[in-house]
């Protein structure tokens, strides 16, 4: 039909029935052509769209560099693909398959998938995920890495294995960014991670998340980084206030939610004194039960990282942030470093617990913690920096007991609250700055001690000096808002008021935990100064000098 057609086909007065029978098998001739045309369109773009789900799910693409490796690439994807060479145009199907053609410095490359677990890569075998967090490694042994060699696993999530996440002996391991999580027992360890008697163990932006056992178990191994690399701010907020106790940030680096403890490392590979065994550095510890970081004669340096919400764990009655635990072998220099930016707090039991004889430098925010802020024994030394911030603990801020030895320097430690010691005093509460107890002296130079509920500083049957005076010097010290400021023995000493400044509340003030002190047992004065040191009544004052009755309590056995 040419446009006079049309046009006469359309114009009034023409037939009816002539110019619609024509105008309809037009248009179906017209119609017939587009159905058919779509449905060729339709099947190439269903065609297309199948090509690429099953590109999706069975190819793999190269991974960027792998730290160590020095051999090939050999490539697997899911059980549903068919199965190939190898090679990353037809990879394998099954993780059994390249191990089997694996040599030392290859690396085995998972495509996105669910792999079952219980699998041994052979010495110097990496193992990392074509994309990070696409794959998981589900049930069974988890994985075990056999042999000395270096050994990088990169990217996967190990879920739900039964003993063991990841298990390790001999030679070195680096995990980056990988998630162990949810592992079970079948009647005996059920961690995260197990190391034994490696040269090095780096774990890189990874998480050990709600493992039946502890997080991490480092044996015999010499030295373990655990790391964010990206800078991560201070934890403290902008007012730069003490009491603060959570983090700013979140991390990659997480420890969280596992039964036995957060990070276990027993009896290290001696290192040189000043080259600590451990290195927790951008990590979030939190709510493990037990402990967040155990130490059993391992020197570490935290830095950067928050140690929060320990809470008491099916293993025994401690739940400490820090805990140093005895077992020591001989010749070996314990020593502990926790730095400015730090915060260590709301944990059930203690900040820092010293239950063997070691050395601890503190600078950071040790908070809110139920029992005390810092609690050495075992003629331990503690050195508290001016950095340091200890506000709103329960008990006592900063304990030295057993002929332990502290140095504070500038510190601020405030809010201290009152307790109970049940048996010990009756109707009695305790809540102070600073205890020194048990053949235990001091030295507290130019310190913020303000508005602890009971004293500022306490001393019972300290160490003695050659004239039988308190081996306890105190100097250049702010004493505010505490009931009583230096008590020797049950009496409050008056040869301190001429070294140091005590001074009445001041009601603007706070605990130094971010909220007002309460007015009961002496936590706020009422604007009142501390007792005067003249005053030689003879306040009872009840004490606990030790973190608890049975020692056998106080330290977890692996």
């Amino acid at each position: 039909m040419n446009r006079r057609e049309t046009r006469e086909s359309l114009r009034p007065g023409a037939p009816a029935e002539h110019g619609t029978s024509r105008g309809k098998r037009r248009v179906a001739s017209i119609v017939t052509q587009c159905v058919a045309g779509l449905l060729i369109v339709l099947a190439g773009c269903a065609s297309a769209e199948m090509s690429a789900k099953v590109d999706t799910v069975c190819a793999v693409r190269t991974p960027t560099a792998v730290v160590g490796k020095t051999g090939k690439f050999i490539y697997v994807v899911g059980e549903d693909c068919a199965a190939g060479d190898g090679s990353v145009q037809r990879p394998f199907n099954q993780i059994s398959d390249a191990l089997a053609l694996a040599k030392s410095g290859d690396a085995v490359v998972l495509g996105p998938a669910q792999y079952d677990g219980g699998f041994v890569l052979p010495e110097g075998v990496h193992l990392v995920a074509a994309l990070n967090g696409t794959v998981v490694i589900r049930g069974g042994a988890g994985v075990v890495v056999d042999g000395k060699g270096v050994t990088t696993i990169r990217g996967v999530v190990v879920d739900a294995a039964v003993d063991a996440g990841i298990e390790a002996t001999g030679g070195s391991l680096r995990l980056e960014k990988v998630v162990v999580r949810k592992t079970t027992s079948s009647g005996k360890l059920g961690h995260g991670v197990v190391a034994s008697e490696l040269a090095r163990l780096t774990l890189i932006s990874t998480q050990l998340l709600d493992n039946k056992g502890l997080g991490l178990l480092a044996r015999k191994t010499s030295k373990v980084q655990i790391i964010e690399p990206i800078y991560l701010p201070s934890p403290r907020n902008a007012a730069g206030k003490f009491g603060i106790i959570e983090p700013i940030y979140q991390p990659q680096s997480q420890i969280s939610g596992n039964g036995l403890g957060g990070v276990a490392i027993i009896e290290p590979i001696y290192s040189p004194v000043g080259s600590p065994n451990v290195l927790v550095d951008s990590t979030h510890i939190a709510n493990n039960g037990g402990f967040g970081v155990g130490l059993w004669g391992a020197s570490a340096r935290i830095s950067n990282s928050a140690i929060v919400h320990t809470k008491v764990g099916p293993g025994g009655p401690w739940a400490d942030g820090v805990m140093l635990v005895g077992g020591l072998s001989g010749g070996k220099s314990v020593g502990v470093q926790i730095d400015a930016r730090s915060v260590i707090a709301n944990n059930r039991r203690t900040g820092v617990s010293m239950l063997t004889r070691a050395s601890l430098q503190v600078g950071a925010d040790i908070s809110r913690n139920r029992l005390c802020g810092i609690w050495a024994g075992a003629a331990s030394l503690v050195t508290v920096t001016g950095d340091a911030g200890l506000g709103g603990n329960t008990l006592v801020g900063v304990a030295v007991a057993e002929g332990a030895d502290l140095f504070l320097d500038g510190a601020t430690v405030s809010g201290t609250v009152a307790q109970s010691l049940g048996s010990r005093g009756a109707n009695t509460d305790a809540g102070d700055g600073i205890g020194v107890f048990d053949g235990a002296r001091a030295t507290i130079r130019n310190a913020q001690l303000k508005n602890n509920a009971r004293a500022a500083v306490l001393v019972h049957q300290p160490k003695k000096k050659a004239d039988g005076s308190p081996d306890v010097e105190i100097t250049g010290s702010l004493m505010t808002g505490s009931k009583y400021a230096v008590v020797v023995n049950g009496s409050p000493a008056p040869s301190y008021a001429a070294s140091n400044q005590y001074q009445a509340a001041d009601d603007t003030d706070t605990n130094g935990s971010g909220e007002q002190g309460s007015g009961s047992s002496g936590g706020r004065n009422a604007g009142n100064p501390p007792e005067s040191p003249e005053d030689k009544t003879n306040a009872s004052m009840p004490v606990k000098t030790k973190i608890c009755e049975d020692g056998g309590e106080c330290k977890p056995d692996f």
